[in-house]
């Protein structure tokens, strides 16, 4: 902007030079008695031609300056969201009770950007999780583990064990934060979000987390969010994982 500002200054005053320059270059082809000859040198040309150039391009600079500055917008960095899997077990035939693993990859589509949070949303109208007077249908994952490439539910499938591997891997900082996270133009990020959680519970009881209509949402570092939508599926059933819906 401080370039801009000074080539608005110079070029005016080059603009205004230039009739002067003529006028010097006239004075030149004027002999000692006062007699005017007639043509120009080639020095005189060369003079002039510098002089108008000099112009020219001060006036294309210029130009392209406020260009950049007032008429190009630049595009906006824009993430796009893929969920690759999302398993859910239910621990001890309580479906309102269960541990979940969801494979997702994050690109960076358009420019250089930083994922600000994961979330998981249910699209339902209900709340899902809390308790009455301060029920919610979202949860924030803070972590990514490192086991996109594996069923982490099937692998630790006794729920003491997928706890204290949980833990261990938390204690033992083996988990990428997913905050203020950059990503470069044309990079892929492959996460794994894994959690144990409760439903929502009344009085008499807990409401079943539900498998289908969720959505996995992902905010960056100007409040924009991307989005893709996902069931769950048994962690133990193939055939289901294989016609998950996105």
């Amino acid at each position: 902007m401080k370039v801009l500002k000074m080539l608005l200054i110079v070029v005016p005053i080059l603009a205004i030079a230039l009739p002067f320059s003529l006028s010097d270059v006239s004075a030149e082809v004027v002999n000692e008695n006062k007699v005017a000859i007639s043509g120009w040198t080639t020095k005189d040309y060369i003079t002039i031609c510098i002089a108008i150039a000099g112009f020219l391009l001060g006036l294309t600079n210029t130009s392209i300056l406020v260009y950049k500055e007032f008429f190009k917008k630049e595009k906006e960095p824009t993430l796009e969201v893929k969920c690759d899997e999302a398993l859910i077990r239910d621990l001890e035939g309580k479906k309102w009770n269960v541990d979940i693993q969801i494979n997702a990859t994050i690109r960076a589509v358009v420019g250089k950007n930083t994922i600000k949070s994961v979330e998981m949303i249910h699209s339902g109208t209900e709340a899902v999780f809390g308790a009455m007077g301060a029920g919610y249908k979202h949860q924030t994952f803070r972590r990514s583990y490192d086991c996109w490439n594996y069923n982490f539910l099937s692998k630790y499938n006794d729920p003491d064990n997928f706890e204290i591997k949980l833990n261990e891997l938390n204690t033992n900082n083996e988990y990428l934060k997913l905050s203020n996270l950059p990503i470069d133009e044309g990079q892929s990020i492959s996460i794994s979000l894994l959690d144990r959680f409760v439903g929502f519970r009344f009085p008499d009881g807990y409401e079943d987390i539900p498998k289908e209509n969720w959505i996995l949402e992902v905010t960056d570092s100007k409040d924009n969010k991307y989005s893709t939508s996902f069931n769950f599926v048994d962690y133990k059933t193939k055939n289901e994982r294989e016609l998950m819906v996105y």
